[in-house]
């Protein structure tokens, strides 16, 4: 079953508009974490981190990956015809992984140090190491969001092609 030229429009508008807000956020948290903490709210920096995290990535997350297995199964473009589809793919579940196993960590430390020392938390070296340990894999992500963003556009041709004498 191909769908028409009417839903493919509009699934495409959903796909680039998830693809936006993941992008959006993850630069907004990139801001958070690197200029919005104060002494007077660590916690509501904290708070938008994790409303932010919960809320709207991870929902965007999951959209891109059912838009792009309806891409996949509704148009011609396929799972494995071309090999961007499958870095694509790759790229969306990196945060899936990443979000539980690598970021969340360094995040629930903050909130810990953050509610056990209030303004003083920021120059505690635990918070400013988990800071770091969180932003790192965030820039990555960001990296790959971009990265699958710019395979959409241009889709490159990845095959390996025999060189000729």
């Amino acid at each position: 079953m191909k769908i028409g030229k009417t839903g493919y429009a509009i699934l495409k508008f959903c796909h680039i508009l998830l693809a936006s807000i993941w992008i959006g956020a993850g630069v907004c948290l990139v801001f958070l974490i690197m200029f919005g903490f104060v002494p007077e709210d660590v916690n509501g920096v904290l708070a938008a981190i994790r409303i932010i995290d919960l809320f709207i990535i991870i929902p965007a997350v999951i959209g891109l990956l059912i838009t792009g297995v309806l891409f996949s199964t509704l148009t011609n473009w396929g799972f494995i015809k071309h090999r961007w589809i499958i870095i694509k793919y790759v790229v969306n579940l990196l945060p899936v992984i990443f979000g539980g196993v690598v970021m969340a960590p360094p995040l629930l430390g903050m909130i810990k140090i953050a509610n056990q020392f209030g303004q003083e938390s920021l120059v505690h070296p635990d918070f400013v190491h988990y800071k770091i340990m969180f932003m790192v894999p965030l820039l990555l992500l960001l990296i790959l969001a971009l990265m699958a963003l710019m395979l959409s556009v241009f889709k490159p041709d990845l095959r390996f092609k025999p060189k000729s004498k």
